[in-house]
């Protein structure tokens, strides 16, 4: 399942030109969000739903801390304090251009929130220098972009959660540090719509609760920062990737490209996901 954005497309504002490339209401300063709408019910399937290893960790609202190795520092002053996975968050506020290299073309300009109204909270893959490479959804490839790293609009924290999921085996494990503290079933995007890979970011958590989510996906969305480049040609809804609910069962290859996890998964998932968590996809 591909999720449906704001209005009508999650990139509905042409930013940078070109092909390979989407619009960005993602780049743009804050925006008032709205309910987003998704484009196909979810469909049932066979599978069971996960397991959860440690199910002590399954209380809601319960975060894991950091506890995780130390990672190596790069070129330039510090500005990671403790381990884990490096995040940049936009400050409130404030905004900082988006690059397709250090000292590149400016794709666009960012602001604190996304167009969800969350906080801007962007995952770091490397730094070089003044520069970070980090994951947004602005290409169709979903290539990284790159972003200065100014104290003045950003500030920089980390987390040691981490998602993987193994398409092979449709399994969505969750990791604090290097331990597994669940592996849930899911479903898979189908041939012709496979889910994309590589790594990524949780940008959103989207609650029915909170009005900003259809129900027929389920309690909860944890959006990513992953594009599907791969839809059919009537297909008139959006292309952002996204872990949701489904009516059904799991463990299919059923979506358009998006994860589909049972409703105790999913619920269990947006509780004790932070915003900014990598999610690496194979």
């Amino acid at each position: 399942m591909v999720l449906v954005g704001v209005v009508g497309l999650l990139f509905s504002s042409g930013v940078v030109g070109g092909a390979g490339s989407v619009g960005a209401s993602a780049v743009a300063l804050a925006r008032e969000p709205r309910s987003p709408t998704l484009a196909e019910p979810p469909r049932p399937s066979r599978s069971e739903p996960g397991r959860v290893v440690d199910s002590s960790s399954r209380e809601a609202g319960r975060r894991p801390r950091p506890v995780g190795p130390v990672r190596d520092e790069p070129s330039g002053p510090r500005i990671w304090d403790g381990s884990g996975y490096r995040l940049a968050v936009v400050r409130p506020g404030e905004g900082t251009a988006v690059r397709d290299a250090p000292n590149g073309r400016v794709l666009a300009a960012i602001g604190p929130t996304t167009e969800f109204g969350s906080p801007r909270v962007m995952g770091v893959l490397e730094r070089r220098d003044d520069w970070l490479k980090v994951t947004l959804p602005a290409f169709l490839d979903n290539r990284p972009v790159w972003v200065r790293a100014d104290p003045g609009s950003l500030s920089y924290s980390t987390t040691d959660v981490s998602l993987h999921a193994d398409l092979a085996t449709r399994t969505l494990i969750y990791k604090v540090g290097d331990q597994v503290t669940a592996e849930l079933a899911m479903a898979i995007g189908k041939p012709g719509t496979a889910t994309p890979t590589g790594r990524f970011a949780v940008t959103d958590i989207l609650r029915v609760a909170d009005g900003n989510l259809n129900p027929v996906y389920g309690c909860c969305a944890v959006v990513l920062s992953a594009l599907q480049d791969e839809l059919p040609a009537s297909w008139a809804g959006g292309n952002r990737i996204a872990l949701h609910g489904t009516g059904g069962g799991v463990g299919d290859a059923v979506s358009l490209g998006c994860m589909r996890l049972s409703a105790e998964d999913i619920a269990w998932l947006a509780a004790n996901v932070p915003l900014g968590t990598p999610v690496f996809v194979s």
